[in-house]
């Protein structure tokens, strides 16, 4: 029971969050490591399942977990002799009196939420509440000077007067609108009676959102603060009484907590609160929003440089190359505004990253006048069994990024350790340039840049002749800037690109050109029958339309009302597309002729 749970003493503000089944399954380990590692709570994090599985599951993990007891003892009540909220979690439920009223699940989260709240400050124990969806960015105690006070200096948490009993998230686009996403409290018979008349308003109406019933409930008590009276009609008045000891509250800052749809950090961010239109929604979502706002924290060594985890050095990436800011285009003339070049680059991806044992960072997608998240059309659940990957900002993520790396050259600070750009051309020639080269001739970028159809079918492999670590050319001698041994016709595209690829294996990042990659090839690619029938063309056309198979899709194309700039985690596309297969035709039907 909860009361278990907290029972032992406890010496500092207790983090406390809430979660279901399918939140603790996918996001548990995330949301307590940034409750420790990054938001610097001194004692453990205090998960809430919403249902006695959810707490099974949390326990199992030698978490400090509790489940709100339905069938035991109510409250013992407030302290200082207060009146006592009678009834356990399932008789505060909210019993929906009408069609629209809250959903079984909503109506938990809501109550859950006010009656541990209320547990807790009737217990004389401070907390911080926050969502599941809510990642920490910086220390917590950041984000207001009641929540430094709180965490940090041991005289300041005794209750003064004039200080905040509370302080609660707004949101981004107002700053006086009410999140309860995250907020922070000071135990005290006020703060108790504060979530008990909180509970008492909810019971009498079961239709209204918690945040606004909160909302309300704080504008209640800053009138009994000042002895003021509401001006004119209040639709959404309180059914309570006026407050006998009210409460003093503040907001967190809108860009200190960024709460919102389409949230957007700034260097003043503390915690970002990524929204949905439901409660313990698209958990995928709001996890793959968060990574591409560079919100999220990491998880399981998913950020960790090869210095940090040794096993990290195992980990070589893959991105594009070659084309506007790095993204796939469908505005360029061979594949204009055609999803099913979107859908065959993608597939290229993802088979060479397959193919070279490589994780995929995504590319970003370029449609009339914005940038888009690949994820809003690719369902990455499609990738498993494929390849791992990860979000477009991900190299411009500094917790991706090398630290401190003593080199012959000095101190690095920088994503990769290692480069290679590899550009594929349609006549089967190779283009290779590595990092590391101190020569400045621009000949070297030149020559990468102009292998294409017009050149010889040839390996052109630049390199620094002078640093014996760099991997050798895999045929021909070892030239600088001349082209290797030219290739006889009838040599197979894959077995080239192949040889080049496993010779570039030890580096860090691919930079891929994918220049063979032509309205001629997605035309053979997405009508040849399928992998066996593409493979008797080209091992290349195989491989790739093996992947395209097993790759599913939102739309026909990007849908151009879900760009980057208006991010937000319900356009996330996880275990919602369907494959591209063409369905086989039934012929074209004989017109009987009418007599």
């Amino acid at each position: 029971s909860l009361g278990l749970a907290v029972g032992q003493a406890v010496d500092g503000v207790v983090p406390w969050t809430m979660t279901d089944a399918a939140y603790a399954r996918e996001m548990l380990d995330d949301v307590t490591a940034m409750a420790r590692d990054v938001a610097g709570f001194s004692e453990p994090l205090l998960i809430v399942g919403l249902d006695r599985k959810t707490a099974r599951s949390c326990f199992s993990k030698g978490l400090r977990c509790a489940v709100v007891n339905a069938k035991g003892a109510p409250p013992q009540g407030r302290p200082d002799g207060a009146a006592a909220t009678e009834g356990s979690l399932e008789e505060t439920r909210p019993a929906p009196q009408r069609r629209d009223a809250l959903s079984p699940l909503k109506a938990a989260v809501q109550t859950t939420k006010f009656f541990v709240s209320y547990w807790l400050a009737a217990r004389g124990v401070d907390f911080v509440f926050f969502e599941m969806d809510v990642w920490f960015v910086r220390a917590a105690a950041l984000a207001h000077p009641m929540l430094k006070a709180l965490l940090y200096d041991s005289e300041e948490r005794d209750v003064r007067s004039g200080a905040e009993d509370l302080v609660v998230a707004a949101h981004q686009n107002n700053p006086t609108a009410t999140n309860i996403g995250v907020y922070a409290v000071r135990a005290s018979s006020r703060t108790a009676g504060f979530f008990d008349d909180c509970i008492r308003d909810a019971r009498k109406k079961p239709e209204k959102h918690d945040q606004l019933i909160f909302h309300n409930m704080l504008s209640w008590h800053r009138l009994a603060v000042y002895n003021k009276q509401p001006h004119g009609p209040w639709k959404d008045k309180p059914s309570t009484p006026p407050p006998t000891e009210p409460i003093r509250w503040d907001f967190v800052p809108p860009h200190v907590g960024v709460c919102s749809t389409h949230p957007v950090p700034t260097e003043r961010t503390v915690f970002v609160h990524t929204l949905g239109t439901q409660p313990l929604q698209a958990h995928h979502g709001k996890r793959v929003h968060a990574k591409e706002l560079m919100a999220w924290t990491g998880a399981s060594g998913y950020y960790a440089s090869h210095q940090e985890d040794p096993s990290a050095a195992k980990k070589r990436y893959l991105a594009l190359d070659g084309r506007p800011l790095g993204a796939m285009s469908i505005d360029e003339r061979d594949g204009y505004h055609n999803g099913r070049h979107l859908k065959a680059r993608l597939a290229v991806l993802v088979a060479l990253a397959k193919a070279t044992d490589r994780i995929l960072i995504l590319p970003k997608i370029i449609a009339d006048y914005h940038l888009y998240f690949a994820w809003t059309f690719l369902d990455l659940g499609s990738l498993r069994g494929l390849c791992e990957w990860r979000e477009t900002n991900f190299a411009a993520n500094r917790r991706a990024w090398l630290r401190g790396t003593n080199t012959s050259r000095g101190a690095t600070n920088t994503p990769f350790r290692s480069v290679a750009q590899v550009h594929l051309a349609r006549s089967g020639a190779v283009g290779v340039h590595l990092d590391g080269d101190d020569d400045d001739d621009l000949d070297d970028r030149q020559l990468f840049s102009e292998v294409g159809d017009d050149t010889k079918r040839a390996v052109y492999w630049i390199r620094n002749a002078d640093d014996p670590k760099q991997p050798k050319p895999p045929r021909g001698r070892n030239s600088k800037l001349k082209p290797d041994v030219a290739l006889d016709d009838d040599t197979p595209e894959w077995t080239l690109w192949a040889s080049v690829l496993d010779a570039l294996r030890d580096r860090e990042l691919l930079l891929l050109h994918d220049g063979f990659l032509d309205g001629e090839f997605v035309r053979v690619l997405t009508n040849c029958g399928g992998p066996h029938e593409c493979r008797q063309q080209s091992q290349l056309l195989g491989l790739v339309r093996t992947v395209y198979d097993q790759l599913a899709f939102c739309g026909d194309t990007v849908n151009l009302e879900r760009h980057a700039s208006k991010s937000f985690q319900g356009f996330d596309c996880f275990a919602q597309g369907e494959r591209d297969v063409k369905k086989p035709g039934r012929g074209r039907r004989r017109r009987r002729r009418r007599r």
